[in-house]
């Protein structure tokens, strides 16, 4: 099995639908590892999507994410679902777009 680090930039693998409701293709979406599995806890690596991601992310996905108050900016998945990327951006541009993302799209408890 994979392993990533904080800060490598990933990307989904071809194929892989959300987790929650399996109703959008995640294929291609990338960013940045920003936490890594925790030693004997879960196997979950937490991803902040870059900015091409934001761009391209359907509203629905945010709408279905706002609704369920979950998270969209970042999205948790284990390391058989992730490969490394070629990075498009920076972490600093994505997280600044994630930002001004979340104002945009805000969730009632933000």
């Amino acid at each position: 099995m994979a392993s990533f680090r904080v800060g490598e930039s990933v990307k989904m693998k071809k194929g892989t639908m959300d987790a929650e409701y399996d109703k959008w293709d995640l294929s291609g979406w990338q960013g940045w590892i920003v936490a890594t599995p925790k030693r004997g806890q879960s196997d979950t690596y937490q991803i902040l999507w870059d900015t091409n991601t934001f761009k391209n992310m359907p509203l629905d996905f945010i709408a279905q994410a706002n609704e369920d108050q979950d998270e969209w900016d970042v999205y948790y998945t284990v390391a058989d679902e992730l490969e490394t990327a070629f990075a498009k951006d920076t972490m600093e541009a994505a997280k600044k777009t994630a930002k001004e993302w979340r104002a945009k799209y805000p969730r009632e408890e933000d």
